[in-house]
């Protein structure tokens, strides 16, 4: 056989994808896909939820650092429940308010501006004056312990409760149904 008959056979030979071939391909990674990217985004969004509640209770931490550090107490204020804002502030009766009465006054300056990611939002709160804070000593302002849920409207079921104790510490504990079993 001579050289054009060899690139004749061999051109003849060669195999590849049809078009429908390459239509079929791409319409299944598309089902696969499509698939896949729900339970992506729902992993996004847990994960958003773990790193507000992490900054949520470093804060927390911050907080009671401060009223050790400064020897004043220290409020935390939730702009809205639903907002998701809080703030950190120095509760010294600055500007005409009263000294340690956990409200925040115009003039009392604020340390910390903070808001949760989107699609995160407070729950139910238990402190019953809605603003959590520490005294001089590190300890819960006028020995008001209670705690506050996190939680994604994204994420159906995944709650986490942020616990003040009466000695000052915070706690995490989380809920995969919906808030009925907390560990």
């Amino acid at each position: 056989m001579d050289k054009i008959g060899e690139q004749l056979q061999l051109t003849k030979n060669q195999n590849g994808f049809t078009f429908v071939e390459m239509v079929i391909v791409v319409t299944i990674i598309g089902v696969i896909a499509s698939f896949a990217f729900p339970s992506l985004s729902a992993l996004r969004m847990r994960s958003k939820l773990r790193t507000d509640v992490r900054e949520f209770v470093a804060s927390f931490n911050y907080m009671k650092s401060e009223a050790l550090r400064r020897n004043r107490t220290l409020g935390l204020l939730f702009d809205t429940p639903t907002s998701g804002d809080y703030s950190v502030f120095l509760d010294d009766g600055k500007g005409g308010g009263t000294a340690d009465d956990a409200v925040k006054h115009a003039d009392e300056d604020i340390l910390i501006i903070k808001s949760l990611k989107s699609g995160v939002l407070f729950g139910t709160n238990t402190f019953t004056s809605n603003y959590p804070g520490f005294d001089f000593r590190g300890l819960p302002k006028d020995d008001e312990t209670g705690d506050i849920i996190l939680f994604s409207n994204y994420v159906s079921d995944l709650r986490y409760k942020i616990i003040l104790s009466l000695a000052g510490t915070v706690t995490i504990q989380s809920s995969d149904d919906g808030g009925n079993h907390w560990e």
